[in-house]
């Protein structure tokens, strides 16, 4: 399967579908070393998450991308250690904190650019399987007692990833639309699956 990896796609849905390549986003964000890195270094500058969830966060050999507001360093998109770019293609999941002792699971969370988490339904498939986490909306919640598992999973799905067990597939019902410069683009979505 070929495609495209680029900043701008297709103004229609229409022009998306009649292409004989795929489209798929490519981020070209700027970050701070504060904001995105590696989530034992990074995770600490974060405002929202325990210092209890914090420690347990760093357990992932992955990378982070912090939510910014104002000043401060937010919630975290999780990404594969091999990420360069904050889009979909090499996310895994969205964290937010709940509270001091319990975190929130999705697929995604963004105002501007990619809505997706490539591995999204790898990690889901993995959670539904563990019975301790409370699973509703396409979300989990998770105990800071309770997240051992999770951080079990992801670090798997890191693992074989990079050992090559997942092979990318480009769905053809599922779009992206993000704006750029006051107009929609439209793009193909990745989805990793074994």
């Amino acid at each position: 399967m070929n495609y495209d990896y680029l900043e701008y796609g297709e103004i229609s849905l229409e022009a998306l579908k009649k292409r004989n390549k795929y489209v798929v986003y490519k981020s070209n964000s700027i970050y701070s070393k504060k904001q995105f890195g590696f989530i034992n270094e990074t995770i600490y500058n974060s405002t929202v998450y325990s210092n209890l969830m914090k420690k347990e966060l760093a357990k992932l050999k992955c990378k982070i991308s912090l939510g910014v507001s104002g000043s401060k360093y937010k919630n975290g998109h999780i990404y594969t250690n091999k990420a360069k770019n904050l889009d979909g293609t090499e996310r895994i999941c969205y964290i937010k904190s709940i509270n001091d002792n319990e975190i929130l699971i999705t697929e995604c969370k963004k105002d501007r650019g990619s809505n997706y988490s490539a591995f999204w339904n790898i990690l889901k498939n993995k959670l539904n399987k563990i019975n301790d986490f409370y699973y509703k909306d396409d979300q989990f919640k998770i105990k800071l007692k309770d997240i051992n598992p999770f951080i079990e999973a992801v670090n798997k799905i890191i693992e074989d990833y990079k050992s090559g067990k997942y092979k990318y597939r480009i769905p053809d019902n599922e779009y992206d639309m993000i704006c750029k410069n006051g107009q929609y683009n439209y793009y193909n979505i990745i989805r990793y699956n074994i």
